[in-house]
């Protein structure tokens, strides 16, 4: 959207993902699950000390298997609130 200069959509896109990302954090909390990273673990950085996330590997593989037996929610489709994301998925950002 912004490499077409659809600032404004661009901003409204961000601002839903966010706000929907933060109410499945909420309901997770609320629920007492603990979210972990599917393809990243933490891991202390031998230099400096500090923690930082450390790709572990198997998205391409799940990705070219089409995510199937994960449990991943697909951020462009219809939220719970009724609102739908003007991108239909990924792949369309590079199509128009």
């Amino acid at each position: 959207m912004i490499y077409r200069g659809q600032y404004e959509l661009a901003d409204k896109e961000k601002v839903r993902l966010e706000e929907s990302q933060r109410q499945r954090r909420y309901e997770r909390q609320d629920a007492g699950h603990e979210w972990k990273p599917l393809w990243f673990t933490k891991a202390v950085d031998e230099h400096t000390g500090e923690e930082f996330f450390k790709y572990k590997g198997g998205y391409w593989e799940s990705r070219e298997k089409g995510f199937q037996g994960l449990n991943i929610i697909n951020i462009f489709e219809e939220e719970k609130s009724g609102e739908t994301s003007p991108v239909k998925s990924t792949s369309s950002l590079n199509n128009n």
